[in-house]
């Protein structure tokens, strides 16, 4: 059926050894921006989380009283 002595030419050879070269340093590269990107996840668990300030809570008559001069996303007395 099949005979195992013949030896079958190759269909691909990289003489030049171009392609293993591309491959390597596309590996390197892939492998680079994993590490960066673990090294960012870890130094932004390392330092802890970062809180917004605090806003004061608005009243109904501080707002009302502010009301044409507040900046966009604050209290609004709505």
């Amino acid at each position: 059926m099949f005979e195992l002595d013949k030896t079958v030419p190759p269909v691909f050879v990289d003489v030049s050894g171009g392609r293993r070269r591309r491959l390597r340093w596309l590996a390197y590269a892939i492998g680079l921006a994993v590490l960066v990107a673990l090294l960012v996840v870890w130094l932004s668990q390392l330092v802890g989380t970062v809180r917004p300030d605090p806003v004061a809570p608005c009243t109904p008559a501080a707002s009302a009283a502010h009301q044409p001069t507040a900046p966009a996303g604050r209290c609004t007395g709505r």
